[in-house]
């Protein structure tokens, strides 16, 4: 019965109580080695009304035991304490990295995965569970970079390598999607400056990625439309200046893009038609659109266009500038100018007029 107290009170760190229980059964194994092997005596005697050199030989041993003990208690009641403000540590930080917006994954030197927050499971489609003491290589890269990778990692560990801050790579997610992730890293160290592993905070771009793939070929298709249409077309910023034109324009002034640039429509037509034009550019900077034919001098000679206007926007909607189509209709007005004159003729004529096709 003493012992199974004795290892209650040492599983609950009493090491104090575990003394005196230790030192109280010294006491009766002591007083009956005196009277069983010594002859000292009976039992009781030696239990209760011990000699005086005994009763401080006894006591010696006793409280060499307590104070043992207290120490013991101390040091374990210390690291306790110390255990348990690491945990308290420890769940604080996981509940931040859990509520971040990026991942964030602890490797050890081998690679396995000792840490990864809820974004990172979610990216992934994991559990913690599935993912924690699992070597990343194997588990969450696809195998064409697998070994690449683990042994850039690896040369890290050996210290053959500098870390590199940051990189993209691409992780595979439990349902096979490969996923775009913008990692950040930092190298972990031990208290004598050995490399121990890493921790990376990581980012999904993978629809951002997508997204510039998509306006990249974008910006290439209508690239090729403005480089290759016949109609000028043109940008102009917010001051009314050209700051862009495609070659049917260049063409059509006879001056190559760097004279256009810059240039604003009272330099290039004069003050009265300039003027004009600066006012209908003013409205669509105001928003509207504007559809509009202009007759203007170019290089002395008279030039009819059918223009559309449209408003240039940036990313939160704001009015940065305008966007121009100017379509050369000098020959279409001369043909109904023509036909005008002719139909105009016509009805005059007392004679009937026919027209053919001839081959």
């Amino acid at each position: 019965m003493k012992l199974r107290i004795s290892f209650r009170a040492l599983t609950r760190g009493n090491l104090i109580v575990l003394s005196i229980e230790l030192g109280a059964l010294y006491w009766i194994i002591a007083s009956g080695i005196d009277v069983f092997l010594f002859q000292r005596g009976s039992l009781f005697q030696q239990i209760f009304k011990p000699e005086l050199h005994e009763i401080w030989m006894r006591g010696f041993v006793l409280l060499i035991l307590i104070i043992f003990g207290a120490i013991i208690q101390a040091i374990i009641a210390k690291r306790e304490r110390a255990e348990q403000a690491l945990r308290e540590q420890r769940s604080k930080a996981q509940k931040y990295l859990d509520i971040a917006g990026v991942m964030f994954v602890a490797l050890d030197e081998r690679g396995e995965i000792t840490l990864i927050n809820k974004k990172g499971c979610r990216v992934l489609g994991y559990t913690d569970e599935e993912l924690l003491g699992k070597n990343w290589f194997e588990t969450c890269l696809p195998k064409g970079t697998r070994e690449k990778v683990r042994s850039v990692y690896q040369k890290l560990m050996a210290g053959e390598v500098e870390p590199v801050e940051h990189y993209e790579n691409p992780a595979i997610s439990k349902s096979g999607e490969e996923r775009i992730i913008a990692w950040h890293n930092t190298i972990l160290r031990d208290d004598y400056g050995k490399i121990i592993g890493t921790i990376s905070s990581g980012e999904d771009i993978t629809e951002r990625k997508r997204a510039e793939e998509a306006l990249r070929e974008s910006e290439e298709r209508h690239r090729a439309i403005f480089e290759t249409a016949e109609d000028s077309i043109f940008t102009k910023d917010c001051s009314l200046k050209y700051t862009r034109v495609n070659p049917a324009m260049e063409k059509l002034f006879g001056i190559s893009a760097e004279e256009l640039i810059g240039k604003s429509d009272v330099e290039l037509f004069g003050e009265e038609v300039g003027r004009h034009i600066i006012e209908d550019d003013r409205r669509v900077l105001d928003g509207e659109i504007i559809e509009k034919e202009y007759t203007k001098l170019v290089n002395g000679i008279p030039y009819a266009f059918h223009t559309i206007k449209v408003p240039l926007r940036d990313s939160n909607g704001d009015i940065i500038g305008l966007c121009g189509i100017a379509r050369d209709i000098t020959d279409r007005k001369k043909a109904e100018k023509t036909m005008r004159l002719f139909l105009h003729a016509a009805a005059r004529s007392v004679d009937g007029i026919a027209m053919s096709d001839l081959e």
